[in-house]
């Protein structure tokens, strides 16, 4: 089973008396959400990893860029299907509305009850 270490909304980790940890659902939520926001390059461990978010800016269509978030998305292997369900600027940001499926036998999610 894996385990997830819980973060803030600034991505800094939830230290009580020892680090806060996340399973199931949550945990996949969590893990999506830091997926999006690292930055290609910005892994010193692996550089590949991450989105390009530079270059998207500036080539990338909007549909592209969508394409590239659910491939990123689906890279987890507790996902099946991810697909957007609303998608709009707003001050200068896209927000996005997406759904996803998860692997109901997946080891990680199996006992959550949610």
């Amino acid at each position: 089973m894996s385990v997830s270490f819980a973060v803030d909304d600034k991505g800094n980790l939830q230290v009580g008396t020892e680090f806060k940890t996340l399973n199931g659902i949550d945990s996949l939520v969590q893990d999506i959400k830091t997926r999006l926001r690292l930055v290609q390059g910005e892994y010193h461990f692996d550089i590949l990893q991450g989105l390009p978010y530079f270059e998207m800016f500036r080539t990338t269509t909007k549909a592209g860029f969508e394409r590239k978030i659910i491939d990123e998305i689906l890279k987890d292997d507790r996902v099946l299907t991810a697909e957007i369900d609303k998608s709009e600027f707003l001050q200068g940001n896209l927000n996005l509305g997406i759904i996803i499926r998860t692997k109901a036998d997946h080891k990680d999610l199996r006992d959550d009850k949610r």
